[in-house]
């Protein structure tokens, strides 16, 4: 690219005829891009390298992407700590176990938060199946089902089980017992993209 500190690899398509000569991209940090192009586009923004000169750029860029957006890197205004752009890996906050019981309560934080005109029909709830990956904490193959919840309704609706129960307590066995694992933070189950590896 015309900043020197930027790099890419690309990947051509197993493609016939009119789809010849057409590559993806593949960023470090932000990995496979849907869209591909043709290659005569590509040389006009990005120039050929060696392995060597591209590897240490690519591997800073790998890491930093793991925790942070791109706003700083490419000097634009950030909206704040909850920030993806660019990000190589994502948050998600899961609700799983039995959570029928506490239907209503979640659908009551979603509406709240969201808007409060909607009604119980209207509010889109999204159940997800992921499958743990990372090795650290004895996971790894693990799969969870559950509800996935934006991160700024988790505490409203922790908050709202608690309320619903006569003591803390009693609350504490409840979750314990009704919902396991009520708020697990999945912080590496799934990336948003698949990435080269530099090492």
């Amino acid at each position: 690219n015309r900043d020197i500190n930027s790099f890419m690899l690309v990947l051509r398509k197993e493609t016939v005829g009119q789809g010849k000569n057409r590559y993806i991209r593949v960023m470090p940090g932000t990995g496979h891009h849907y869209n591909d192009e043709h290659i005569t586009d590509i040389r006009k923004i990005w120039s050929k390298s060696t392995a060597d000169k591209a590897k240490d750029a690519w591997k800073r860029t790998y890491d930093y992407a793991e925790k942070n957006c791109g706003h700083a890197a490419s000097n634009l205004s950030c909206p704040g700590a909850r920030c993806t752009f660019k990000k190589r890996m994502k948050s998600y906050w899961i609700v799983t176990g039995l959570v029928l019981p506490f239907w209503d309560v979640m659908k009551n934080v979603w509406r709240s938060e969201k808007d409060s005109s909607l009604s119980f029909d209207q509010i889109k709830v999204k159940v997800v199946r992921v499958q743990c990956a990372d090795k650290s904490d004895g996971t790894k193959g693990k799969r969870i089902v559950g509800i996935l919840v934006p991160e700024n309704m988790v505490r409203g609706i922790k908050e709202k089980i608690e309320k619903g129960v006569p003591n803390a307590d009693h609350a504490m066995n409840l979750t314990e017992r009704i919902v396991r694992d009520p708020f697990f933070k999945v912080t590496r189950t799934f990336e948003t993209r698949t990435c080269v590896n530099p090492r």
